[in-house]
């Protein structure tokens, strides 16, 4: 009774401390952690010293209040680790700030430098309280091995945007911690020539696309890569894709799957 009013005052103040380890296992396969209520990222502390955090169905969010909407801060806290082995990746997160909103991210993997994120304005949207989807991407390869790596994600600066004459109160929103092994780039030239396993549709594309396997697959994760092969989004299996905050152009579409991984070219109007 005692530990269930703990965990139960924990969230209600806007910390989760949860006790197991984060395994990145050592297949190619990449791999990304859920945030929010049905996390799969068990260890780890999440809480705010400016504003109200909070861990809700979409993620784990960091609001303002009718007195406090700018300067807002709050930390995100765990350690990755292999159950044997070794294995390298990359590391980012799906992030998300409602439109005209501005934030600073400071990203720290152990002994490494940190590294700095800056996000302003928005990327078309109209609507004051729909959250934006920005991935924030860490630089440099990370060696994953059984004794355990510290990451913080720290957002040290949310601010309502002082442009914007509105209520509406600034937000941020952490979707997932994603971890990709095949060293964050993909080879683009002849994408297009492989025996595709499946197809994609609507291609073009405006907002979203879906896929169809031609046999039984078990999809693992699917990624978006740039023409020159950099990842610029990284999505869980789900029945359709969204695409609305990715700029009009050519994509790569890589499908990872327990037999491998499939790529198929994407246009986005």
């Amino acid at each position: 009774m005692k530990k269930q009013l703990l965990l139960s005052m924990a969230v209600l103040f806007g910390s989760l401390t949860m006790t197991a380890q984060n395994i990145v296992t050592t297949t190619m396969d990449n791999q990304a952690f859920a945030m929010g209520t049905n996390t799969t990222l068990p260890v780890h502390t999440w809480a705010a010293t400016s504003g109200r955090a909070s861990v809700i169905g979409a993620g784990h969010q960091l609001r303002g209040t009718s007195n406090t909407n700018m300067d807002l801060a709050a930390t995100l806290e765990f350690d990755l680790q292999t159950a044997s082995g070794t294995v390298d990746g990359k590391l980012s997160f799906d992030f998300g700030k409602v439109v005209d909103t501005e934030v600073q991210i400071e990203v720290t993997v152990g002994t490494q430098a940190t590294q700095t994120f800056t996000f302003t304005g928005n990327k078309g949207e109209t609507n004051l309280t729909t959250y934006e989807l920005f991935p924030v991407e860490y630089n440099g390869d990370i060696t994953f091995s059984t004794t355990p790596i510290h990451v913080k994600f720290d957002i040290i600066d949310l601010d309502k945007s002082p442009d914007v004459n509105n209520t509406t109160l600034p937000g941020v929103r952490i979707y997932s911690v994603n971890v990709d092994k095949s060293n964050g780039t993909l080879a683009t030239e002849g994408v297009i020539a492989n025996e595709n396993k499946f197809t994609l549709f609507p291609n073009p594309t405006k907002d979203s696309f879906q896929l169809n396997a031609k046999a039984n697959q078990n999809v693992k994760n699917v990624a978006v890569y740039n023409m020159v092969g950099q990842l610029v989004k990284s999505f869980a299996p789900s029945y359709k894709y969204d695409t609305s905050s990715l700029a009009s152009g050519a994509y790569v579409i890589k499908i990872s799957t327990d037999n491998g991984y499939d790529t198929i070219k994407l246009l986005k109007n």
